[in-house]
């Protein structure tokens, strides 16, 4: 493409979208357009935790498939939780990451009960619903 085709498209499509952006995040709600933007963000977050927590406990305690978590954590000081091809790098717990596990553990549990706890509905209600992923880096 050439430039003058490249500038006649940033003229076209450019600055108007730049002017939409302006107005919506500077020029409107008097400069409160951050804090709603934030506040979009704030119950996108929370409408997307809710659906990750719900649960939770179930599936670490009471799971038929397999041992609790909080089972696995304790005997994690004693016997590696994963394994290694190579034998010598399997590791344990020790004291302290087991407690901290078994502490964040029971403060996800206690944050699933504030979710289920908090049924009173919210005037804003994020189109589209969000939806929280756990995915590796890329």
């Amino acid at each position: 493409m050439g430039s003058n085709d490249i500038m006649n498209l940033a003229r076209t499509y450019g600055q108007p979208a730049g002017k939409a952006l302006v107005e919506k995040f500077i020029n409107r709600c008097n400069g409160n357009a951050w804090n709603e933007h934030r506040w979009v963000r704030f119950n996108t977050y929370l409408v997307g935790m809710r659906e990750r927590i719900e649960a939770l406990t179930t599936a670490a305690e009471l799971a038929g498939h397999g041992k609790p978590l909080s089972r696995q954590i304790l005997e994690a000081k004693k016997i590696p939780p994963l394994r290694e091809k190579d034998l010598a790098k399997e590791k344990t717990l020790s004291d302290t990451q087991a407690d901290d596990l078994e502490k964040l553990l029971a403060a996800l549990r206690d944050l699933e009960s504030k979710f289920a706890e908090s049924e009173t509905s919210q005037p804003y209600k994020p189109v589209p619903t969000p939806s929280l992923r756990i995915r590796p880096p890329l």
